[in-house]
Formats: C-alpha cells, sequence, structure tokens
C-alpha cells in the first residue's frame, strides 16, 4: 500500500501491485539456410519480458524476396542465391528490448549440371563423374529410373558412374541427386556403350627409297572421328602418320622400321597394334638399241642387299659402255650391286665401233694423229673405229721437247704405233722437256738480299751449258747469268745472290734456256714472289 500527504497533513492510500519479468532475450540461435524460388519460413523465439512481442530488423537486411513479419516469422521466396547478416529485435509489452546478429544463406536451385554423358566401349574401363550445382553439399547420389548399362555402377557418395561394360547398345536412366537440406533435383541422361576398338590393320606394304608413299590405316569399334598417332617407336624417315590415320611422306633410307600405332576415339578409348614397314631401295637399269640387261626397269633392293644384272649385245655388236650412278664401269657384261644402301641406276649402251683414246703424258708438248684421221691430239685425243680397223698413230714433239715413245695398246718405242680395232684401246705418248725448271715453284717466296737455289732437270741432248734469266710479267727482266754448266745426270742447279735493288713483287718467273738452242727453253710453273 502507497500513501501520499499533501502539505496540509492530508494523506490518501492506495494499494498496488509490481510484477518483475525475467529479462528479455531472443533465443534463436541460427536459422536455417534456403534455397533460391523454394518458399521459406522460419519463426524466430524470445523469452522472457512481457508479451506479446513485437519484431523488426534493427540493421542490415534480410536475403532478397525474404521479411520479418511483427509475429517474428520470417517467409517469402528468396530470389538471390547468397548469405545475409542481419540484426533481429524484439520488443515486448513493457518496451523492453533485445537484439541478436543472425545470417542467413541463399543456395542456388539444386540441379544436376551434367548434360550428357560419353560413351564407352565393351571391355574397356569406364570412369564419369556426375556434376551439380546448388544446394548445400554434400550430395548424394542415385539412379531413380531406369538403369545403368551392364556392368557399370553409380557410386552415392562421389556421383561416379565407373566400371567395364559388357554389352552393346544404349542405355537410358534417370539420374537423382539429394543436398544436405533434402533437396533433390533430376536428370535424364543416356550411355552407347561401343563395341570394343581395335586396329584392324595386320600388315604395311613396303615403300622405296625417294618414291612418294601413301598408306591409311583401318579400325573398327568404338565411337567415330578417330585420332591416330605413334605410340612408341618412329616411322622411317622422310614419312609421317597424320592425325587422320594415313603414313605418307617420300622415304629418304632404306630398312625395316618397327612401331606401334595409337588410335583414339571419339570416347578417348584407345587401342595400338604393333606394326613394321620396308623401305627398299631401287635400281633403274636401262639398255641401248642392239642389246639388253636382265633385270631391267625398276628393281627393288632391301636395305643391305644384293642384285646381279646380265648384259647381253646382239649379233655384230658389243658392250660399248655401261654406266652406274653416272659413272663408268667400262664395258662389263655382269654387274653386281652390294650391300645397296641407296637408290642406283645402271644403263648400257652397244655398238658396233671401238674407241680410242690417247693420253699424253712427260714435261714435254707435242702432238699425236691418226691414221685414219680420227685423232689430233691436241684437241681431239679419243675417236671410234669401226670393227677391224687398222690405225696408225704418230707422235710429232714440239719445239722444247722430244718424243720419247708409246706404251699401251700393244705399242712401244718411238716409232709410229699400229692397232688393229678388236676392242677399246688407250695409248699413252709421253713428251720430255729438254729443261723443266723445279725451283723456284709457283707461289714461292724469296727474300730480296738472299742467296737462293736456282733448279732444273733436263733430258735428250740439250747442250752442255744454259743461260738463266728473270722474268716478270711474262717478259724478260733481267740475266742472271749468261752461261753456266747445265749440270750432270740429268739436273743442274745455281746458287742466286738476289740483289736487293730488285723490286718487290708477285709476278716473277725464272727461265733456264740451253745456249746452243734456244728452242730449249724451260720455265717456272708458275709465278713466285720476291719481297
Amino acid at each position: 500500500t502507497v500513501q501520499v500527504k499533501d502539505s496540509n497533513a492530508s494523506t490518501a492510500t492506495k494499494a498496488l501491485s509490481l510484477t518483475v519479468y525475467s529479462a528479455l532475450s531472443i533465443t534463436t540461435s541460427s536459422l536455417p539456410t534456403g534455397t533460391v524460388s523454394t518458399a521459406y519460413s522460419q519463426t524466430l523465439a524470445a523469452t522472457g519480458g512481457l508479451t506479446p512481442y513485437t519484431w523488426s530488423v534493427a540493421s542490415g537486411s534480410l536475403p532478397a524476396g525474404l521479411t520479418l513479419s511483427s509475429a517474428g516469422v520470417i517467409s517469402g521466396t528468396p530470389t538471390t542465391a547468397g548469405t545475409s547478416s542481419f540484426t533481429v529485435q524484439v520488443q515486448d509489452a513493457n518496451a523492453g528490448i533485445a537484439n541478436k546478429v543472425l545470417s542467413l544463406t541463399i543456395y542456388a536451385p539444386l540441379a544436376v549440371s551434367t548434360s550428357s554423358l560419353p560413351g564407352g566401349d565393351v571391355s574397356s574401363a569406364y570412369s564419369q563423374t556426375l556434376a551439380a550445382t546448388g544446394g548445400l553439399p554434400s550430395y548424394t547420389w542415385s539412379v531413380s529410373s531406369g538403369s545403368l548399362p551392364a556392368g557399370l555402377t553409380l557410386a552415392s557418395s562421389t556421383g561416379v558412374i565407373s566400371g567395364t561394360p559388357t554389352k552393346t547398345g544404349t542405355s537410358t536412366f534417370t539420374v537423382q541427386v539429394k543436398d544436405a537440406n533434402a533437396s533433390t533435383a533430376t536428370k535424364s541422361l543416356s550411355i552407347t556403350v561401343y563395341s570394343a576398338l581395335s586396329i584392324s590393320t595386320s600388315s604395311l606394304s613396303s615403300g622405296t627409297v625417294s618414291t612418294a608413299y601413301s598408306q591409311t590405316l583401318a579400325a573398327t569399334g568404338g565411337l567415330t572421328p578417330y585420332t591416330w598417332s605413334i605410340a612408341s617407336g618412329s616411322l622411317p624417315a622422310g614419312l609421317a602418320l597424320s592425325s587422320g590415320g594415313v603414313i605418307s611422306g617420300t622415304p629418304t633410307t632404306g630398312g625395316t622400321y618397327s612401331f606401334t600405332v595409337q588410335v583414339a576415339d571419339a570416347n578417348s578409348m584407345k587401342s595400338t597394334k604393333q606394326l613394321s614397314l620396308t623401305i627398299t631401295y631401287a635400281i633403274t637399269a636401262s639398255a641401248g638399241a642392239n642389246g639388253s640387261i636382265s633385270p631391267s626397269g625398276t628393281v627393288t633392293v632391301s636395305s643391305g642387299g644384293s642384285q646381279a644384272f646380265t648384259i647381253k649385245a646382239n649379233t655384230g655388236y658389243h658392250v660399248s659402255n655401261v654406266l652406274v650412278d653416272g659413272a663408268s664401269v667400262g664395258a662389263v657384261t655382269t654387274y653386281t650391286f652390294s650391300n645397296v644402301t641407296g637408290n642406283h641406276t645402271i644403263s648400257v649402251t652397244f655398238s658396233n665401233t671401238y674407241s680410242l683414246t690417247v693420253t699424253k703424258a712427260g714435261t714435254g708438248g707435242g702432238t699425236v694423229t691418226s691414221s685414219p684421221s680420227g685423232i689430233s691430239c691436241g684437241a681431239t685425243c679419243s675417236a671410234a673405229f669401226t670393227s677391224g680397223t687398222s690405225v696408225t698413230l704418230t707422235g710429232s714433239a714440239n719445239s722444247n721437247s722430244f718424243f720419247a715413245g708409246w706404251s699401251g695398246g700393244g705399242c712401244s718405242g718411238t716409232g709410229t704405233c699400229k692397232i688393229t680395232m678388236s676392242a677399246n684401246n688407250a695409248v699413252t705418248a709421253t713428251f720430255t722437256q729438254y729443261i723443266t725448271v723445279t725451283a723456284p715453284s709457283s707461289g714461292v717466296s724469296w727474300a730480296r738480299g738472299t742467296t737462293q737455289t736456282i733448279t732444273w732437270t733436263y733430258a735428250g741432248s740439250p747442250g752442255s751449258s744454259v743461260k738463266i734469266q728473270l722474268l716478270q710479267g711474262g717478259a724478260v727482266n733481267s740475266t742472271i747469268i749468261p752461261s753456266t754448266s747445265i749440270g750432270s745426270s740429268g739436273a743442274g742447279s745455281y746458287s742466286w745472290t738476289i740483289p736487293s735493288t730488285l723490286a718487290a713483287g708477285s709476278t716473277y718467273q725464272i727461265s733456264v734456256t740451253s745456249t746452243s738452242n734456244s728452242n730449249y727453253t724451260g720455265i717456272s710453273n708458275g709465278d713466285f714472289t720476291l719481297d
């Protein structure tokens, strides 16, 4: 009872009562998650204070699409995924207030994101992981209708379809995914199982060096298109395998090459096969008119192998020449290529004439002529004569040389050479220069003011003494000595002290001339230098 007294001491009393409530507090500690486009409703709770309560959002904001009623119900249909943090406030009938920070996560709608599954091959391991988006992980997978291909299973915890298919065909089924909020989503899918992928090419045709090659590999089973590659080993040099399965190019090296090819189908299934490819070499054989070569045409030979050829002339003719790779091997009637490591050619010509060839030798110069005419060597040192012709060769020396004799073709001595043409013949005519300067030789350098030795050889009868001169640019520069001994036993020498007054130069030569016959002259074989 309370009493009130005024200034006149008058009093009044009244009986009252006072109720004290427990402290107002929000007891909701967390909120369940929601999903975009799925209705959401959650009632907030509080204790203490005097009911009824009035709820509001004190700060922050609820996820888009949700509202908080004054009665404490968060409801609506979320429109955006994400986590929203906010402060809720409750006020009781006595105007007491309590706040709490809460958060609410909205997930994207649960969906199976795998749109299709690759096919598989019978007897080849298969593994494919299903995928989902949205919802609250973790996911649980199952087949809700239909069935997987025989040999395959779906792992509920990982979404992996795996196993080894045992039958061909297309299986259609529906997979279901469930998230931690028990939301579910389904998707109809199918898997086609193909017959086992295999390479059907069992062997490859051989190729030839320098000849274009093309061979297409073949496979069966699996899902086209196929992609081809070399799994191990290597193709012959010059060849390549395209992704379309064509081995092509131009081989450059012979031999047998082993390698493994691989084919992958559109489902990434793979198959391999070991193959070998032999590259041979080609020998092209040809014969001119009036004879033959056997075998003829293009003959293939394995690397390291051998091939023999037989050559035969028609009646009244003989083998004139055999060219192997463009070089003459003579008038042979058989030829064998051994240890073949490259392409070759062999060609044969036939004739009813024989060739006579003259070669000039020695230090001197001269000409050889024939009767009947044909050889004038000099200019023409080889000629053809009809079989049975008697040919006479005559050698004539130049003025500073003498004819030393014949060799070859059955000829000798210094007279004429007579040959009856029954085979190809070669004759050498030797001309010897009377005097030959041997030092200085071409390219030598001698220093002015030094003493150097001039040397020469001689043959025949050039006399007993010689004159030595210095030439420059082909003209006489000076006479070194007008007369000195020619020497003995075919050789002579002279010690020359080179005047320091001579001009340096690189076009000098030495001439040595018989004092009894000026035609008998020898000159250095090239320019030398005075420095």
